[in-house]
């Protein structure tokens, strides 16, 4: 139960990363469920904080 509490990621939160990383990859065109899963996963990987991919770039 506490692992399904900790995946849960408001959805303002996955847009508000998913823009910034569609703006980081230059705005391409046709990839907005794309960003969106990215941040998604982001978030709710073991950080939490959507940094842990982006950092290790």
């Amino acid at each position: 139960m506490r692992k399904e509490f900790r995946d849960f990621v408001p959805e303002e939160q996955i847009r508000s990363l998913a823009y910034r990383l569609w703006e980081e990859a230059g705005n391409p065109e046709g990839c907005s469920d794309e960003f969106w899963i990215l941040a998604q996963n982001r978030l709710t990987s073991d950080t939490g904080d959507g940094r842990q991919e982006h950092a290790t770039r």
